[in-house]
């Protein structure tokens, strides 16, 4: 068998031990966060396969987390925002990254960022409904947890496309949550 760059060769396959990770999931992120900053995860069972042809049901599921920030923009994987600029808000991971399609995203809102609500949500990009995705989100305050952890979108997701989990108030360094959990055709 040829070795193939990004792939195991088989050597190393054979340490490999194959299992399967049910949830619930949890946070992705080291807990050494700073306080005043708050980290907002989204991670899901499957991906894969991203796209097969000719069988749209055969689509994994690819979604996408999303944040309305308090002037009207968004933050997500296309428009990646910045920790280290106007607006201190930046989604430094994205399940696209590297083209691995990880069922991992993540959104950080800075200290420095602006006060005022931020809407968070899941964008489902693909038609497949949302029961069995897996879907989770995790929100922290540095180490914090900031409401519910989110197991799963509500049962009457179904195929709505956007999951609108709540919404987190910003105050300085302090954040409030409140709980929206629900699904809607329209964007939050």
């Amino acid at each position: 068998m040829a070795n193939h760059a990004g792939y195991p060769n088989a050597q190393i396959r054979t340490r490999i031990a194959i299992a399967s990770v049910a949830g619930p999931f949890t946070d992705a992120l080291p807990k050494t966060r700073p306080s005043g900053q708050a980290t907002i995860t989204l991670d899901w069972r499957s991906v894969q396969p991203f796209s097969t042809m000719g069988c749209s049901t055969c689509e994994g599921w690819l979604l996408d987390l999303v944040v309305k920030m308090p002037d009207g923009s968004y933050i997500y994987g296309g428009n990646r925002g910045d920790l280290l600029t106007d607006p201190y808000v930046a989604c430094p991971r994205d399940s696209e990254d590297n083209d691995d399609y990880e069922p991992l995203e993540t959104i950080v809102i800075s200290n420095l960022a602006q006060n005022g609500i931020y809407k968070v949500f899941v964008w489902n990009t693909t038609s497949n409904p949302w029961a069995g995705s897996g879907a989770s989100v995790q929100l922290y305050n540095g180490a914090t947890t900031l409401g519910p952890f989110y197991a799963a979108p509500p049962s009457s997701a179904g195929t709505l496309a956007y999951w609108h989990v709540g919404n987190l108030t910003k105050s300085g360094s302090a954040y409030t949550w409140t709980n929206v959990n629900v699904a809607t055709s329209t964007l939050p």
